[in-house]
């Protein structure tokens, strides 16, 4: 069965959701330590965000999952959207054609980082945290897991 989406999506972008999918799949429990308060991390779709960008070289970006979700997500090059990290959902990575006329428009809203992150994309538990995980990406990525 062919979805009717896969229309509007490249076969280059369809394979690199696959590839994207299958090192998150493989990505064990990492710790990420503690923050500045001494909480435990926890891995945040903002963290999984940068990371895949950086070893996939896409572009992320940061805002609220409809209504009201603060959220982060990438961009392909064609403009669609691949969710690493889904809110409120079990799977993923997805990938949502990114025009103006896709419910993704309504759904995935940018926001700027400044107002949006409040400081805390800038900590260094968080930058420590995406480092974790991206070298963990591109060493699963080396390995063909």
């Amino acid at each position: 069965m062919t979805p009717y989406v896969k229309q509007f999506v490249p076969d280059e972008e369809e394979r690199l959701l696959y590839t994207i999918k299958r090192s998150i799949t493989a990505l064990p429990d990492i710790d990420l330590g503690r923050d500045e308060e001494a909480k435990s991390v926890v891995l945040s779709c903002h963290i999984l965000a940068r990371a895949v960008a950086k070893v996939f070289k896409l572009k992320y970006v940061d805002g609220y999952f409809y209504p009201n979700f603060e959220h982060s997500w990438l961009l392909t090059p064609n403009g669609h959207i691949i969710d690493v990290y889904p809110v409120a959902i079990l799977g993923g990575p997805l990938l949502m054609d990114g025009s103006r006329h896709s419910p993704a428009s309504r759904y995935y809203i940018k926001c700027a980082r400044q107002k949006f992150s409040r400081g805390r994309f800038g900590k260094v538990s968080f930058r420590r945290s995406v480092r974790r995980i991206t070298n963990e990406l591109v060493r699963i990525s080396s390995t063909g897991a």
